[in-house]
């Protein structure tokens, strides 16, 4: 029987298990690489009110804030991580001016980036293991 040391570093050799940097450069190039596809649907606000559902229709499978929900929902409409990451600095600016028009919403800054990418992944644990969805390579051709 293989020693689980030899499992992990089989899995790494054929690309079925990712090791991701905790943050930096090596996380946005790690991330750049990277998308999410989600498997589960938004299904409204959880318990309280401040949380939202993931799962299928009268099966719901994950409570988190609604931000999670949100940045999980998101990564279905980018090419990869980092993109997602974007996405979630424009839709909080959305959020927090409601009537600007969303063409004057400034370029989102390096660190508001690198601070919502370590937010998506920091997101995945919960979301992989409860298969919520799945990574896979952001571009098989590049």
């Amino acid at each position: 029987m293989a020693s689980p040391a030899d499992v992990v570093a089989g899995l790494l050799a054929r690309s079925l298990l990712v090791e991701l940097p905790t943050g930096g450069p090596d996380l946005a190039a790690a991330a750049g690489r990277l998308r999410a596809r989600p498997l589960l649907l938004g299904l409204g606000s959880g318990r309280d009110g401040t949380t939202g559902l993931l799962g299928l229709p009268g099966w719901p499978v994950l409570e988190l804030p609604r931000s999670s929900v949100r940045r999980w929902e998101d990564t279905a409409a980018s090419p990869d991580l980092v993109a997602a990451a974007e996405l979630a600095v424009l839709r909080e600016w959305d959020r927090v001016h409601p009537d600007a028009d969303a063409e004057s919403a400034p370029v989102p800054t390096a660190d508001e980036v690198a601070g919502a990418l370590a937010d998506v992944v920091a997101d995945l644990p919960a979301l992989l293991a409860r298969s919520c969805g799945y990574l896979d390579l952001a571009d098989p051709a590049a």
